[in-house]
């Protein structure tokens, strides 16, 4: 999940790696979950994890959404390699993805193609 980024996005990149890095967090907690079970403090540790995650990732999204407007970052036209790219030296803005997690659309969550079990008062 390591990205580059030109100099022109600097702030954005320190953001992103934030974002990645709260990320990262999660998958530590999830696989020791699946390996260990839950313990006392997991459930704690989780929620302030996927909190971080969750409040990274809506920052970063925002902050690229006023990149876009301000003509920082340009959006692909239809026909056009699907990449957003830097307006200054059109480098490829990376995207944020959250490969190990996967949402089915019957509700179910799946990890690392492993089926979570989550419980009623969180899937509600």
């Amino acid at each position: 999940m390591d990205q580059e980024f030109c100099p022109h996005l600097e702030i954005y990149a320190r953001n992103f790696g934030n974002t990645r890095d709260a990320y990262l967090d999660c998958l530590e907690l999830m696989d020791h979950i699946l390996s260990e079970g839950v313990e006392e403090d997991t459930v704690f540790k989780v929620q302030k994890a996927l909190d971080s995650w969750e409040r990274h990732t809506r920052d970063l999204r925002g902050q690229f959404v006023g990149l876009v407007k301000t003509g920082e970052v340009l959006l692909p036209r239809e026909g056009q390699n699907p990449t957003p790219v830097c307006a200054h030296c059109g480098a490829v803005v990376p995207r944020l993805e959250f490969p190990e997690f996967r949402w089915e659309e019957d509700g179910s969550i799946l990890y690392r193609g492993q089926q979570l079990e989550v419980p009623e008062s969180v899937a509600s």
